[in-house]
Order: C-alpha cells, then structure tokens, then sequence
C-alpha cells in the first residue's frame, strides 16, 4: 500500500509537471513550430531595442512598411502657388489638379548570424545566447545605419567650408558664419524646422532655442563646435530638456545638432593640410554634415522589416549537431525623396 502510494503521487508530479510545460508552451530543442511567445519576445528585444536607440540616421526618415514585393513607395503631392487675383462675381476661377507623383526603391535583403558550437539551447533563455543575440543586434544596428547614411548622403545641395568651391579646395572647419549661410540658404527653400522653438525660462543660464532644422555630425565636427564657434548652446543650458533628441548634444542659430560616430568622412578630400592645423596628412579630411528638415527621405520601418534567426543544433549542427545559429534579417532601403529638405555641409577638423 504504501509503495502504491508513492508511485500515485510519482505519477500526479510528472501530470503536473507536463501541464505546466505545455501551459507556457516550452517545446524541444528542434521544434521550431511551437516556440514559445514570452522567448521570442526576449529575443526580439534584444534586437529591436538596440536599433531603435543607435539607429541615428534612420530615425529621421520617413518610415514605410515593408509589403509583399520588394518595392517600396512613397507619395508626393504638390505645393499650390498663391490665388492673388481677385474673383470675379459669379465666375469660378480656373481648377486646379492635385497631381500625385511617386518615389519608389527596391527593397534589397540583408543579414548575418553567429555559429555557436559551445553547449547552448537557442528554444531557452541561455546567457551565450544572449550575447550572441546582442552581437548580432548590434551588426544590424551598425548595417542599417550605414545603408542609410550612403543613400542619403547623395543629394545636390551642398555647401562648403569657407563658401569654397569644391571638397578639394576645403581649408577652413566649422565657422558661424558659414551655419549662417546655410540656414539662409535652407529659408530661401522653404525648408520646415523639424523642431519647435523651446522659450526662454527663469532657469539659471538657460538659453531660448529657435526653430532648427536637425544637423547630423561627428565627434570631431562638435569638438569644434565646443571650441570655436561663439553662441554654441550644449543641451544642458536649453530652458527645457522635454524633446530632446537621445544623441543631441546642443544648438546654434536654427540648428540643432545630433553626434554619431558613423557620420562620413573623406580622408584626405580637401585641401592640402600646410599649416592649417586641421586633421589630415598630405591633405585635409572633409567630414560631411547633414542638415535636414522634415521627411527628407524615407527608409523601411525597422520594426516590420527585420526579424531575428534562431536554429537549433538539430536543424543546422549537421550529422552530429555541432552547433546552433543565431542571426538576423532585414528587407531594407532608403531615399531621398525632397532634395531641398535636406543640405550637406562638408568641413574640416582640428587635428
């Protein structure tokens, strides 16, 4: 009797046991189809959360889904000119057509993953897998902001250092002057400020922040802000710090200014070094800016357009399930799609 009771209970454990792994929905190492939803959640955290924190260029965009086919499309309608001749009574004025034009891009595929050989379980919360993930997070962070920045970086308007001619001639690093110049020539476009003016307050040293236009730099462009350019106002003096960009580091003027370290740089493209004191070896670096106003360009939304990629040792190990995979995916595109919303300023750095 007792002996039977002990294997009752044995057999109400292992019951219990199964319905508790059936109620959270854990599944078999090679079981792809039934993975459970709070570990794919954790996973895709580990993604999404990074890229939307680092993806500095991307943000600024437009953002699209990502449909069935591979190509992307963006509408555009145009601005009316003025109506400035009075109406004659009981004559209508002559109609005018709201004709719809299209930006279209080819959405291309990108991704990578990591092989990892060491004794993991990808269907569990497993610390080695985590840091893959992480790893392989931050590639694609990386790989959609450089996507990003090389298809945007092409448009017309461009001005350079000291007003010069061309990149080549570039001897001269960022003067206020030259930002003055570049706003007049964003206001001669019409260009819309992306951010609202922030009012002055009774704070102490706090500075009112017209409308600006945002302007993507470098490090070394913003060191030189710093240092050099009278009015420069760091974030810690705005009279608000609601709406402030994550990577902002301060304003000038109507720009206000967002550091990234993927911001491009020609090594070498200006004029010759001499005695300018500017960065470079036989020649200057150019570092080239962006300034932007709104939907500028338009990119795929990362959140429906890139998805991670778990495989057990069982479906990828091979005959002897040597290792597991984790990875990542992305559908992924950008541009431009007004070329007077956006300007690119190229300048050198102090060495």
């Amino acid at each position: 009797m007792k002996l039977f009771k002990l294997m009752f209970i044995a057999l109400l454990a292992m019951i219990s046991n199964s319905i508790m792994l059936m109620a959270i929905g854990v599944t078999t190492a090679g079981d792809t189809t039934n993975n459970p939803k709070e570990v794919d959640a954790y996973y895709d955290k580990t993604l999404i959360q990074p890229l939307r924190s680092a993806w500095i260029y991307g943000k600024y965009g437009q953002k699209k889904s990502v449909q069935s086919n591979d190509t992307i499309r963006w509408s555009k309608y145009p601005v009316l000119g003025t109506q400035v001749i009075p109406l004659t009574e009981g004559i209508n004025p002559q109609p005018q057509k709201l004709e719809k034009s299209k930006v279209e891009a080819t959405v291309s595929l990108y991704g990578g993953y990591i092989e990892l050989t060491e004794d993991c379980e990808v269907y569990r919360i497993d610390p080695e897998v985590t840091i893959a993930q992480e790893r392989a997070s931050w590639q694609a962070v990386e790989s959609i902001d450089e996507i990003t920045r090389d298809n945007i970086h092409g448009g017309t308007n461009v001005m350079q250092a000291g007003s010069v001619a061309a990149i080549t001639d570039i001897v001269t690093k960022v003067t206020d002057a030259d930002l003055r110049k570049l706003a007049r020539a964003m206001m001669v476009k019409k260009t819309p400020f992306f951010k609202n003016m922030i009012g002055a307050n009774a704070g102490v040293s706090t500075v009112a922040i017209n409308n600006a236009w945002l302007m993507i730099i470098s490090p070394q462009v913003l060191y030189d802000l710093e240092n050099s350019v009278t009015g420069f106002v760091p974030v810690a003096k705005y009279p608000s710090q609601n709406g402030i960009e994550e990577y902002e580091m301060g304003s000038f003027g109507y720009f206000r200014f967002v550091v990234t370290t993927n911001a491009p740089v020609a090594s070498a493209g200006g004029g010759s070094v001499g005695t300018t004191g500017l960065a470079g070896n036989t020649n200057i670096d150019v570092h080239k800016c962006l300034a932007l106003g709104p939907d500028a360009f338009g990119v795929v939304d990362a959140d429906g357009g890139i998805k991670t990629i778990r495989k057990d040792k069982k479906e990828v190990g091979g005959p002897l399930e040597l290792y597991s995979t984790v990875g990542w995916k992305a559908r992924y595109t950008a541009k431009i799609l007004d070329d007077d919303r956006m300007y690119r300023y190229q300048v050198g750095v102090t060495a």
